[in-house]
C-alpha cells in the first residue's frame, strides 16, 4: 500500500488519536488535540486529485474490486534477499531507525500543530498495553494511518516495538523523505521474490516471539476515506 504525501485538501480520520484531557475551564491539556476537529475538517474542500480517487473508489466498489489499489503508486521493483536484513538490530540500522522516527514524529507533530491532521480521541488503550506478540489490523483509508497507529501504540506504553508490513514498492522505490521512513521505521516489506519472503516470515516469527506487535492492512490496498467494511476473504 503506497503512502502518498499529505496535502491540503486531504483530511484524516476523525475517529483516531490520543485521548484528550479536558481541564475545568473547558480547555484541553494538549493544545494539539481538538474534539471538534473532525466536523471542521469535513468542510475543507477536496483537491481535484482526491475527487478523481473518490470516483475510482466508487467504480471499484460497484465492480467488486475491493483488494485493488486506487492510488497512483510509484513503479516498484523486486526486493532481493541480499538487499534487506529484516528487523535489523545492528548499530548502523539502529541509528537510521532513531533518525527516521525522530523526523517522523517532528513531521507528524507539525501536521497536528497546523491542524492539517486532527486527532480527537483514543479508546481502549488498556486492551493493548498488556498484549505480547500480537498482530494488529487497521482499516487503511488514509496515508497517515500508520503514524496514528504508532501514536496509539506509544500512548499504551507497550514495552516492545510496533512493526508494520508494507508493500514491496514502498520499500524499494519510494523516493525522498517518505522513502527514508519506509525503509527505517520498523517496516517489514513484502516481496515478490520467494527467497526474500522466507526471510520475511522468519522475521515475523522472531518479532512476535519477542513480544513485539505487527501492524498489517488486510485489505491489501488504501482506499482514501473509505469507512465501510470490505468483504471477508478466505485465508
Amino acid at each position: 500500500m503506497a503512502h502518498r504525501p499529505f496535502r491540503r485538501g486531504d483530511h484524516a480520520s476523525d475517529r483516531h488519536g490520543q485521548k484528550a484531557g479536558q481541564k475545568a475551564d473547558g480547555e484541553y491539556a494538549d493544545p494539539l488535540e481538538d474534539p471538534a476537529g473532525g466536523e471542521r475538517m469535513k468542510n475543507v474542500p477536496k483537491s481535484p486529485e482526491r475527487l478523481v480517487i473518490l470516483e475510482k473508489i466508487a467504480q471499484y466498489e460497484r465492480e467488486g474490486r475491493f483488494d485493488e489499489d486506487v492510488e497512483n503508486d510509484p513503479p516498484g521493483r523486486v526486493l532481493l534477499p541480499e538487499e534487506i536484513e529484516y528487523a535489523d538490530r545492528r548499530f548502523p540500522a539502529e541509528c537510521r531507525r532513531t533518525a527516521a522516527f525522530g523526523a517522523a514524529y517532528l513531521y507528524f507533530w507539525n501536521l497536528r500543530r497546523k491542524k492539517e491532521l486532527i486527532l480527537c480521541k483514543t479508546e481502549g488503550l488498556e486492551h493493548l498495553a498488556g498484549v505480547q506478540g500480537a498482530v494488529i489490523t487497521c482499516n487503511h483509508f488514509h496515508p497517515m494511518d500508520s503514524f496514528i497507529m504508532q501514536k496509539v501504540f506509544d500512548a499504551s506504553r507497550h514495552p516492545k516495538r510496533l512493526y508494520r508490513v508494507i508493500r514491496e514498492g514502498n520499500y524499494t522505490s519510494f523516493p525522498g523523505f517518505y522513502g527514508f521512513l519506509m525503509r527505517n521505521c520498523n517496516t517489514l516489506p513484502l516481496s515478490s521474490n520467494m527467497q526474500t519472503m522466507k526471510k520475511f516470515l522468519r522475521a515475523v516469527d522472531r518479532v512476535l516471539s519477542e513480544g513485539s506487535c505487527l501492524l498489517i492492512y488486510p485489505e491489501q490496498s488504501m482506499w482514501w476515506n473509505y469507512r465501510k467494511p470490505k468483504p471477508l476473504k478466505p485465508g
